[in-house]
């Protein structure tokens, strides 16, 4: 846990970065589609671990907290997993509910789930990195094959003399 919060991603510098990027339309969206599909699955996954974490402990107390964030979670992620310009919410709901989840293993004495939390979020911003740095890959492969057109610096040699302004009448 403390591992995430040591060595932030900065996921608003990245969706500000990618957006722009795909609003200039230098490169296809399918293969960009794509990795945010790479992307949203890995997401699912780790929720699905803490939602199996969450299930697995029968306190009263500590059911209402899990109620709250899943509901919580749920109103809201089908929305931030659409938008890759929203990926900032990510991070501040894999924190929260990273937070939570600590709480209630801790709360509940199950030490080798805590280690199981522990590893996913490693995992999670280790697969994120890797998932960037493809993405970073392709834009500069992409880039690559644009061509731009050359503007000539120079004076054509047959240029017609200058055509003196008409004579302006006076009143």
């Amino acid at each position: 846990m403390n591992e995430l919060k040591k060595d932030p991603i900065n996921f608003k510098s990245l969706a500000f970065s990618w957006k722009s990027r795909l609003s200039k339309g230098k490169f296809q969206l399918e293969s960009m589609q794509e990795k945010f599909a790479r992307l949203r699955k890995i997401d699912s996954v780790y929720f699905k671990k803490l939602r199996q974490i969450l299930d697995s402990i029968q306190d009263p107390g500590l059911k209402a907290l899990e109620k709250e964030s899943l509901a919580a979670f749920s109103n809201t992620w089908e929305d931030i997993t659409q938008k890759g310009g929203a990926a900032i919410f990510r991070q501040e709901r894999l924190l929260n509910m990273g937070e939570d989840v600590h709480k209630i293993i801790v709360n509940g004495g199950i030490r080798q789930k805590r280690e199981t939390v522990q590893k996913a979020l490693v995992d999670f911003k280790k697969e994120f990195t890797e998932t960037d740095a493809l993405l970073h890959q392709f834009i500069q492969e992409a880039e690559a094959h644009i061509k731009l057109p050359q503007v000539s610096k120079e004076i054509p040699k047959n240029k017609p003399p200058a055509r003196p302004s008409p004579p302006v009448p006076r009143q």
